[in-house]
């Protein structure tokens, strides 16, 4: 034992322990790991989405991983991407989460990619400077319970944490949501007893019908509804029609003295709530309880909308909004092409439908008529209520006259009653087109012709803290009219203009057909950035003092003795919302929608998923997008970049690793004659190798 003691202090033993050491840090770091992401936008890192998405899960999650290794760059590249991102998954997962890597070169394991769909891409190959192709399965299957979700076609590391994630959540239903809450979800019954003297159809059967519901959907869903019936004091009444939007009923006793009521079903969790359907309606036979007849579909709805995120999007019709249907390029099939992955669009006709309590965002995407005061009120009351609203209004309804191909566009202003909304919540629209000189050029055979009402909107352009647009650049939009937003930020309000022109943009109404070789730049002193596209964000006034066509009486909100009146309305935010608004309606359609990477395509739908409280999939999904670009586009400058980034680099590794070696050395040398003063070998070898040189001089 002291001999080995001893050989272990020896420098015999260094190798042996060195070894050693080296096979103890590669078992650690095999379970024991960490990784510094320097990028910009964080894209070698999870997002908080992510870890979420796996690090709840209650029953096995297994990736089966097809991916044919030793390919040429960059799908090489893309392989080790995908088994890091999967590492960093599998890292912030629970137990139930595994992952497992298929050899390609096995028959077996191509037989079983194929059975999980996944099939062989054609990809581009160089070998000894010949272009080919070659066959490689790029592909992965996600198992999750009964469920499989297959992500094929794996050739870029773009948005890949994205597909990712979002095929895991589309995955985990919303039972696994449900077994994840800490607190139940509670369903209150706010009711009067008193009103049941008025003869409201209905009005007795209220508790049960809510009762029978109710149990249906809590059965379904674990029991995790709790329900209470709740009869407010005349002094809570007003507190709940305020914080619930809850409808009110007022009626005049026979003494004279005012009464008021409540009927409403609030659907809780937390701090969000749904107001669940359910309210007395008037008609030619009397008074009645309508949404008795839906309460179970909609409970089940209002809980799927309210403990996970909007699948469902109201789609505004009935004023020359743009087509869903249509297959030509002014039609919006696109942008439905673009969210149908997540979400539904629900038409909605207002002058017939309400907005359903289970709708948390609708979409009113061009119109070009008249919106009636009634249309206006359920908008607005619907934003009162917490809901987001997407707005995309053209300036003008473009329509080709005459019968001839020569013929002239006509620009027809369009006037839709809801600029008046939109005044009132904090953004003016303005009349004509913003024209820009930073815009997208289009080329013929001899020059090139910019579209200035086509602005194009560089990384400088883009608000680069807001989630929408962070990491994203060269955003093109089409026909955008001017907008301006009117209200300032407060405590309880934000606005953000997500995107706006260069310096070099302008408005103009002087203009009757969009050519360029018709439209002529102003002075630069007449040009400044104009914005295309803000959010609002936070509590709004109602753009209506009362419901139109409900009829009041001098004493305000109640009627006369014995009769009853009806009011829900809301004249501010009971909860916070959210306005998207962009003076165009042409991002949603094919002109500028025909690929879902494109900037444009890939801001549309972060904008979607802002507005329904997905946030973090707009962050995840421009990872790797961030542009560091040169603002100068021609001169010197750009000359000295290009040789640089071609030989810069490669001239900087080798001048320091020649000074490295001269301070190499020159420390030995020093070194050398601290121990030995009289040592002139360095000299002696100068001197050597002079003579050698000289030597062969003479020889030749």
């Amino acid at each position: 034992m002291k001999n080995f003691i001893k050989w272990l202090k020896s420098p015999k033993s260094d190798f042996l322990l060195f070894v050693i050491v080296i096979i103890l840090i590669n078992l650690v770091g095999q379970n024991a790991f960490f990784r510094i992401d320097l990028t910009e936008s964080k894209a070698y890192s999870l997002s908080d989405a992510s870890r979420r998405a796996v690090s709840t899960l209650d029953k096995p999650l297994a990736v089966k991983v097809f991916f044919t290794s030793n390919l040429n760059a960059p799908y090489n590249n893309v392989e080790q991407y995908l088994k890091d991102i999967l590492a960093e998954y599998k890292g912030a997962a629970n137990k139930y989460f595994s992952c497992e890597f298929f050899d390609m070169e096995n028959v077996e394991n191509q037989k079983l990619a194929r059975e999980y769909g996944i099939n062989q891409v054609q990809i581009q190959e160089v070998n000894n400077n010949e272009i080919g192709f070659k066959a490689a399965y790029m592909g992965a299957a996600f198992i999750y319970g009964d469920s499989i979700e297959v992500l094929d076609g794996i050739t870029s590391e773009e948005s890949l944490e994205y597909n990712i994630t979002t095929k895991i959540s589309k995955m985990v239903t919303t039972a696994d949501v449900l077994s994840g809450l800490q607190d139940d979800v509670t369903l209150t019954l706010y009711t009067t007893p008193a009103l049941s003297k008025f003869n409201i159809s209905g009005f007795n059967q209220i508790e049960q019908s809510v009762i029978n519901a109710y149990s249906a959907v809590n059965k379904k869903n674990q029991d995790k509804i709790s329900f209470k019936r709740v009869e407010p004091t005349d002094e809570e009444i007003s507190n709940y029609v305020q914080k619930y939007g809850i409808q009110s009923i007022g009626w005049t006793e026979k003494d004279g003295s005012q009464k008021q009521g409540v009927i409403g079903l609030v659907l809780e969790h937390g701090d969000t709530f749904r107001l669940i359907p359910l309210e007395m309606a008037q008609s030619i036979f009397g008074y009645a309880i309508a949404g008795l007849d839906a309460l179970e579909d909609n409970i089940a709805e209002s809980l799927k909308s309210l403990i996970s995120k909007s699948v469902e999007i109201g789609y505004i019709t009935g004023h020359g909004e743009r087509d869903l249907l249509g297959s030509d390029y002014e039609s919006a099939a696109s942008f439905e092409t673009l969210i149908e992955d997540t979400y539904t669009l629900k038409t909605l006709e207002l002058s017939e439908d309400d907005i359903p309590a289970s709708i948390s965002t609708i979409v009113i995407n061009g119109p070009k008529t008249a919106y009636t005061d009634a249309e206006l009120y359920k908008i607005d009351q619907f934003l009162m209520r917490g809901g987001n609203i997407m707005f995309m209004i053209d300036p003008y309804e473009v329509t080709e006259s005459g019968n001839y191909y020569y013929s002239m566009p006509q620009y027809t202003p369009t006037d839709t009653g809801l600029e008046r909304l939109l005044e009132k919540y904090g953004v003016s629209l303005g009349d004509g087109y913003v024209f820009d000189e930073q815009c997208y050029d289009y080329y013929t055979n001899s020059e090139k012709l910019p579209m200035y009402w086509v602005p194009l909107v560089k990384d400088s352009g883009v608000n680069k803290t807001h989630p929408v647009t962070k990491n994203m650049g060269n955003i093109l939009f089409l026909q955008n009219g001017p907008l301006t937003v009117t209200r300032e930020n407060s405590s309880d309000f934000t606005a953000t203009v997500l995107a706006s022109t260069s310096d070099k943009a302008w408005i103009s109404t002087d203009f009757y057909v969009l050519n360029p070789n018709y439209i002529t730049p102003p002075e630069s002193s007449e040009r400044k950035a104009e914005p295309l596209a803000v959010i609002l964000e936070g509590n709004f006034q109602s753009a209506f003092d009362k419901a139109p066509e409900v009829a009041t009486t001098d004493e305000g909100e109640t009627g006369t003795t014995g009769e009853l009146a009806v009011s829900a309305h809301l004249s501010s935010s009971i909860q916070k919302g959210k306005i998207f608004v962009c003076a165009t309606s042409y991002i949603t359609t094919p002109q500028l929608i025909n690929d879902a990477t494109q900037p444009i395509s890939i801001f549309v739908r972060n904008v979607t998923d802002y507005m329904n409280g997905a946030e973090e999939l707009c962050t995840m999904r421009t990872k790797g997008l961030s542009e560091n670009t040169l603002t100068a586009v021609k001169g010197p400058l750009v000359t000295f970049m290009q040789i640089f980034n071609q030989y810069g680099l490669a001239v900087i590794v080798i001048i320091i690793a020649l000074i490295i070696w001269r301070f190499r050395v020159a420390r030995r040398r020093s070194i050398r004659l601290t121990y030995n003063a009289d040592d002139t070998r360095d000299d002696d070898n100068i001197r050597i190798a002079k003579q050698k040189a000289n030597k062969k001089g003479d020889a030749d």
